[in-house]
């Protein structure tokens, strides 16, 4: 959404347990996927499975051709750029390179942060 000015957006929710690891489930190719925490998450921190195997580190399924290494986003007026860390409140495609898909899952929170923005 590209809004001339700024404007306040109300977003009404529950927040996913900060204690627990979170699964996202992604389908091969690109997904839009929103940061699911309210503190940012490196993607070296997220692990990735794929059906009933055990999860992996980032870094293996880059190698095992699971995931694209970055995550990409677009900066405003300066086009899409590679990220390593996901922001909240920020909008990134992920490239899942095996046709049947991965589960994110992403690790509890180590800290507590505002919700508001």
């Amino acid at each position: 959404m590209r809004v001339a000015n700024d404007v306040t957006v109300n977003v009404t929710g529950i927040q996913p347990d900060p204690t627990a690891t979170l699964n996202v489930t992604l389908g091969g190719g690109w997904n839009l996927l929103g940061c699911p925490r309210v503190s940012s998450v490196a993607l070296a921190d997220v692990q990735v499975q794929t059906g009933d195997l055990d999860p992996e580190t980032w870094a293996q399924a880059v190698t095992d051709h699971l995931v694209q290494r970055w995550a990409v986003w677009l900066q405003p007026e300066r086009g899409y750029a590679s990220q390593a860390t996901l922001q909240p409140w920020q909008g990134y495609w992920i490239r899942v390179l095996v046709p049947n898909g991965v589960t994110l899952v992403f690790p509890a929170s180590t800290t507590t942060a505002a919700v508001s923005r």
